[in-house]
C-alpha cells in the first residue's frame, strides 16, 4: 500500500527516472568498455599473426586507444598494410 502511494507522487518518479537512466548510462559504457576490449584483443592476434615482430610494440600502443572508431581504423590499416612499415605507421596512429 504504501509503495502504491510512493509510486504516485511526483518526487518519486522523478528519483526512479534518474535511476533508470544513470543504470542505461552505466549498461551503455560497459557495452563500450566491452567492445573496446574485444577489439584491442583482435588487433593484437592479428599483429601477432601477420607481424609478429611488432608484437611487443603494438602491446604498448593499443590498451592506449580509448576510441571504437580508432581502433577499426587501425585493425583495417593493419590488415591491408603491404609492410611491416605500413603496420607500424598504422600503430602509431593516435
Amino acid at each position: 500500500m504504501l509503495k502504491d502511494i510512493l509510486r504516485e507522487k511526483p518526487a518519486f518518479q522523478q528519483i526512479l527516472e534518474e535511476g533508470r537512466e544513470e543504470g542505461r548510462k552505466e549498461g551503455l559504457e560497459l557495452g563500450r568498455q566491452r567492445i573496446l576490449q574485444s577489439l584491442r584483443q583482435k588487433l593484437l592476434n592479428l599483429v601477432q599473426a601477420r607481424y609478429s615482430e611488432l608484437s611487443s610494440f603494438a602491446q604498448e600502443r593499443v590498451p592506449l586507444i580509448e576510441q571504437v572508431e580508432i581502433l577499426e581504423d587501425i585493425f583495417f590499416k593493419v590488415a591491408i598494410a603491404a609492410t611491416v612499415e605500413d603496420a607500424r605507421t598504422a600503430l602509431l596512429v593516435k
